[in-house]
């Protein structure tokens, strides 16, 4: 699934395609600790795992206006994720924008797109 503007997607791997990612990441992690990173402003995020923690961290990129790709090798578990985030934020707009129900069903789709 492609991520398209503001929000969270999702993206199901195989076992192959997570063993390249997390060699992907040792190799990002080496240049980081060697200090050849350059400062950057981070716009997109994949977030690979979407159990508790992942789905969490990818709430909260969402919500703050990151397009967010929810990565995992178990589509069920994606689902599940997706839907807990769903519900998490419905508790959110309920207290975030109890005088405008319109800007909260907004900000739900916004964050989901």
């Amino acid at each position: 699934a492609k991520a398209r503007g503001v929000g969270l997607s999702s993206l199901q791997l195989t076992k192959t395609q997570s063993s390249q990612v997390n060699m992907s990441l040792a190799a990002l992690t080496f240049i980081a600790s060697r200090g050849m990173a350059t400062k950057m402003t981070v716009k997109n995020l994949a977030i690979i795992g979407s159990g508790q923690m992942g789905a969490g961290i990818g709430q909260v990129a969402a919500a703050t206006g990151h397009k967010v790709v929810l990565c995992d090798t178990a589509g069920d578990i994606l689902e599940k994720a997706k839907a807990g985030m769903r519900e998490s934020l419905r508790r959110v707009v309920k207290k975030k924008f109890a005088d405008d129900p319109d800007k909260g069903i907004e900000f739900i789709a916004s964050t989901m797109a």
